[in-house]
């Protein structure tokens, strides 16, 4: 599935945590969508900035993910056949990301039909037709109907029109007739499309008919695809983990050759063995407590949550009760978060509950050094309505 959502920031944290909240309330019976979705940014034609948002909405899916899991097979990409040909659309098509596009990829004995709008993928059908000779035209009929319901539900959806047809298809015969039974034209892209000769007769490969070979998508890093969000951010951590692992064998190489080197030839300054021992070791001494102090440093600095996760984490932990006024993060020695929010309450007891939930939350997700309690939060009625104001501080 996919929405469409006006969106004035550009920070992916703070879009990701609203989709979070959409799809949550959207598909209730699905607690692990929040693992499958992912978010993109555009731009509209008056320059508005645009959140694309996709997900796996299929409640079968999440059965086959989580047998394969049992099974110790974790799928790193997941995608479909219409994000791999949207950037391979992208690249033939000039006016690709403007207006309503159809994409037709015809197969024998069933045709795949591609609804994008502005360069987004929208959705997607496929029709099976005989494969009987004597059925010809009633596959024309048949195909012919489904692709104008189809144009209907794209103009309710997008609220705008299809403005292009384009096809891969076995034969011009059948583009042609198409073309006449809609009474709109159909751009052919067999000839342009690489990989496109052979769509209609196997040449005794493994690849499938109709589609283009395994080893052309494997070059291709700029489809959209998902994975679990645990596993991406493991994916995206490794390249990390091995630059640190880098550095630190240099390091290692770099303080060993610096001993090697005072240890040989100190005996150039110094006339007493035992004198030439004493100061080796107290180098030697020297460079291992600035090594452990630097190590100390580097920990502390990546154990420490960065701004963005910070918000992120409080952005999570507000219930639906609980709206924010204000916040500001203290970076120094001693970080910290300043909160100002509103509380809508029907009474005390709706209001204990949900300052109550808050705390849980925030210590759940923040992990503060004092854990967050209820006498910690200055708590005053708002004059103007029958809501309170809250505030407190939380040292990370």
């Amino acid at each position: 599935g996919n929405s469409v959502y006006k969106f004035q920031s550009g920070r992916k944290s703070l879009a990701e945590a609203f989709v979070e909240r959409k799809l949550k309330a959207q598909f209730e019976q699905l607690a692990d969508i929040k693992y499958f979705f992912d978010v993109t940014f555009f731009q509209r034609e008056r320059h508005e900035q645009w959140l694309y948002a996709y997900f796996l909405q299929d409640p079968q899916f999440y059965l086959v993910y989580q047998a394969l899991s049992e099974l110790n097979l974790t799928p790193q990409r997941i995608t479909s056949p219409a994000f791999m040909w949207g950037p391979r659309l992208q690249e033939e098509i000039a006016d690709f990301d403007k207006g309503g596009k159809c994409f037709i990829q015809q197969l024998p004995g069933v045709y795949h039909l591609y609804f994008f709008f502005e360069g987004n993928f929208l959705f997607s059908r496929s029709i099976p037709l005989s494969d009987i000779e004597g059925d010809a035209s009633d596959n024309l009929q048949t195909i012919t109907f489904e692709l104008n319901q189809s144009l209907y539900l794209f103009s309710q959806r997008a609220k705008s029109e299809v403005d292009t047809l384009y096809i891969l298809a076995c034969g011009s015969d059948s583009t042609v007739e198409l073309s006449e039974a809609l009474g709109r034209e159909i751009i052919e892209l067999t000839a342009t499309l690489d990989g496109s000769q052979g769509w209609c007769t196997s040449d005794g490969s493994s690849e499938p008919q109709g589609y283009l070979p395994v080893t052309h998508w494997q070059s291709q890093t700029k489809y959209l695809f998902l994975s679990h969000r645990k596993l991406r951010k493991e994916l995206e951590w490794k390249s990390v983990q091995s630059v640190g692992m880098v550095i630190g064998l240099l390091l290692f190489l770099v303080l060993g050759l610096e001993t090697i080197f005072l240890y040989k030839f100190s005996d150039q300054y110094q006339t007493s063995p035992v004198n030439e021992a004493g100061i080796v070791v107290g180098e030697v001494n020297q460079q291992i407590r600035q090594y452990n102090q630097a190590l100390d440093v580097l920990l502390g600095e990546a154990a420490r949550l960065m701004p963005q996760e910070v918000l992120l984490k409080i952005a999570e932990s507000l219930p639906y009760d609980v709206q924010l006024q204000e916040i500001v993060l203290e970076t120094a020695s001693n970080p910290s978060v300043h909160f100002k929010g509103i509380v809508i309450a029907q009474g005390p007891d709706h209001l204990k509950g949900s300052l109550s939930a808050l705390i849980v939350a925030m210590n759940k997700n923040l992990q503060p050094a004092r854990a967050l309690a209820m006498p910690d939060i200055d708590l005053e009625p708002d004059r103007n309505t029958q809501n309170y104001l809250i505030k407190f501080k939380l040292e990370l």
